[in-house]
């Protein structure tokens, strides 16, 4: 597959690369990618540690933002007077009922495939290296191409992590006129059920509830733009 990353970075990518770590642009630059669509900014994850990661690319000639990010194995770097933001492979933990919005336990993970795991929503949960290889671990493309849009793993789950994700799901089907589907779904069985009386946020929290069900009585129509 074709990547179109600016200079700055692939130069990175492959920096990194050289220095022995693994290195993919993740997340919302690879969907808008594969969409056509000029991605507004490039995050990278690695299996590289920060004080790895922060001492190559001093090497490098990289000026870092000191201090930013460090607690969640972020480094942010400036190049060329562009900033990326360059995360370690975590994994993290949510307490349920206290934060709904911060994880309450982080750590680091080797694998790129443990750290897309954590990520929302499947077409956020691809990553791609600097020759263009696409990783995708759970169907995100395949979401991408039949437009809709589906967290990854168990949506009660997802949602109760962070709620915002809720209101994320919302600006994505109106942006992108996707459809929103959990578990198997596909557009075409969401259909009824949908109260036209109630605020998209309310009927997203009543289609978590029913998630997981096997023959829920009720599925929520297509979410459009209005």
């Amino acid at each position: 597959m074709q990547t179109s990353f600016p200079d700055y970075v692939t130069k990175t990518l492959n920096i990194l690369n050289a220095a022995g770590y693994e290195a993919y642009v993740v997340g919302g630059a690879v969907r808008d990618q594969l969409l056509g669509l000029e991605p507004g900014d490039y995050d990278i994850a690695t299996d590289g540690r920060p004080e790895q990661v922060a001492a190559v690319l001093r090497n490098a000639g990289y000026s870092l933002a000191e201090k930013l990010g460090e607690n969640f194995g972020v480094v942010v770097a400036v190049t060329e007077g562009r900033s990326l933001e360059i995360a370690t492979f975590r994994n993290e933990r949510y307490a349920y009922g206290l934060d709904a919005h911060r994880p309450s336990e982080v750590w680091y993970c080797d694998t790129l495939k443990e750290d897309l795991s954590r990520r929302d929503f499947t077409v956020n949960a691809m990553a791609m290296d600097s020759r263009g290889n696409l990783y995708d671990y759970y169907g995100g493309q395949k979401d991408l191409e039949a437009k809709v849009i589906r967290t990854v793993g168990d949506p009660r789950k997802r949602f109760a992590e962070d709620a915002l994700r809720m209101y994320r799901a919302c600006r994505f089907v109106a942006q992108l006129d996707f459809t929103y589907v959990e578990g198997n779904d596909a557009p075409e069985d969401v259909r009824g059920g949908y109260d036209e009386a109630l605020s998209v946020e309310q009927n997203l929290r009543i289609a978590m509830e029913k998630a997981g069900k096997t023959v829920p009585e009720k599925r929520g129509r297509p979410f459009r733009k209005t």
